[in-house]
């Protein structure tokens, strides 16, 4: 889902390379370094950014267009309520058109809610710096409403950029990124970001699953006498690749069918094209199943739940569907690449114990899939345990995560103090 507003083609077209297979990490990278040049920056800095930070709580500011019903609030949340509140006083700036009851929760958290949906960049930075924020976060990136022209304007002494894109910004004004080493390895994609990355120990995604999930149920397989593979990532993930791979995967796993769900498939001349494309790759149409988006959340969770396995896409790997998958019982098998957008898969499972799960080449994508399908017992034991593995990882412990996470906003201050010395 995302909110295209008046948005220059050409920044539509940095955004969309993330969808790309094939591109070049170096393209990848010149394309955010070549579109981050457009942003004005002001000609005399602001003393008052070159101060030391030793306040007695830290001030802790978020900028984003997603403080609503949206998969960033899913990760967000538990980050607001599990923060330190006698160690950091958190600004929300909320870039929300509509604001609704996930808005509502996310404001209660905040010592500071402001609207700022129509400011200018310049007034944003200006409204920040009045603030005295201390580190500011970005959590929309290139993906959203983009207000990286205020940290152009360099608006805090610390600027980060986290959650809501799989990407450098290309800012030199932006400090850091907060990833782990799972999605970017040292020394691997050091070079593809403008910003310094800090990499949280133990996973650098935190997931609330819906309080109102359905319980896992028994592997579907079982009494339905097929596997169901199944894919709910957003529709422009799916590339030419994932459609080979999967048509190769339901020609080895004899009578097994395939549900994709994702929001354009209510469209009939979409799905014919979708089904064309596999029945051109051999697979009969009978065989796939495409859904639209549904509006309830529930009934979304109890369609994840009637699959066997999940496969990801690439190379954008998926991030909220892959966690509610895992939070229903169903494993993931995923494809690690070279840069970020391809190995947040290999971070989601590698945390909950999986990372046998993750292939490294097209030909072990297909081999994984077919092998687990092969094994049901395993797979149904699998799916029952799933839950306890996910609560004993950071990825389902918030406070476990959120104490990690401060530990890095600490290192930053320490670091910027250091620097003014």
């Amino acid at each position: 889902e995302v909110d295209f507003g008046d948005k220059k083609p050409e920044l539509l077209a940095v955004w969309a390379n993330n969808y790309v297979d094939g591109i070049d990490d170096r393209k990848l990278y010149d394309s955010h370094i070549e579109y981050q040049a457009r942003y004005p920056r002001l000609a005399i800095e602001n003393a008052e950014l070159k101060r030391e930070i030793s306040g007695a709580k830290v001030r802790l500011g978020f900028c984003s267009g997603d403080l609503r019903q949206h998969s960033v609030a899913y990760f967000f949340e538990p980050i607001l309520e599990n923060i330190d509140k006698s160690r950091y006083e958190v600004f929300l700036y909320s870039d929300v058109k509509q604001l609704d009851e996930v808005s509502e929760r996310l404001k209660r958290y905040a010592d500071s809610w402001q609207d700022v949906c129509g400011e200018g960049d310049k007034e944003l930075c200006e409204r920040i710096r009045a603030d005295k924020v201390d580190i500011l976060v970005d959590l929309v990136g290139y993906l959203g409403t983009v207000r990286l022209g205020a940290f152009a304007y360099r608006a805090a002494p610390i600027q980060v950029t986290y959650l809501g894109y799989p990407n450098t910004t290309g800012l030199k004004e932006m400090d850091y990124r907060l990833t782990d080493a799972w999605a970017d390895p040292e020394g691997q994609t050091d070079q593809y970001h403008s910003e310094h990355l800090y990499r949280l120990p133990e996973g650098f995604l935190c997931f609330r699953p819906d309080p109102g999930a359905p319980e896992v149920r028994e592997l579907p397989a079982i009494n339905n006498g097929c596997v169901t593979f199944g894919s709910f990532n957003i529709f422009q993930k799916i590339s030419e690749r994932n459609y080979r791979m999967w048509s190769q995967i339901l020609k080895r796993v004899p009578g097994s069918k395939l549900l994709i769900k994702s929001r354009p498939l209510n469209e009939k001349a979409l799905k014919d094209s979708v089904w064309k494309r596999f029945e051109d790759l051999g697979i009969e149409r009978e065989r796939v199943q495409l859904m639209g988006w549904s509006t309830e959340r529930e009934s979304h969770l109890d369609v994840v739940s009637a699959i066997d396995i999940h496969l990801d896409t690439f190379p954008y790997n998926g991030t909220t569907t892959t966690c509610e998958a895992l939070w229903q019982g169903v494993p993931s098998v995923t494809l690690a690449g070279s840069n970020h957008r391809t190995r947040v898969g290999l971070s989601l499972m590698s945390q909950v114990g999986l990372g046998d799960w993750v292939a490294c080449s097209d030909e072990e994508y297909v081999d994984i899939a077919v092998a687990k399908a092969e094994n049901l017992s395993d797979l149904d034991e699998l799916r029952r345990s799933l839950r306890t593995k996910f609560l004993a990882c950071a990825l389902g412990d918030p406070v476990k995560f959120v104490r990690q996470l401060e530990a890095s906003f600490d290192w930053m201050v320490s670091r910027h103090n250091e620097a003014q010395k």
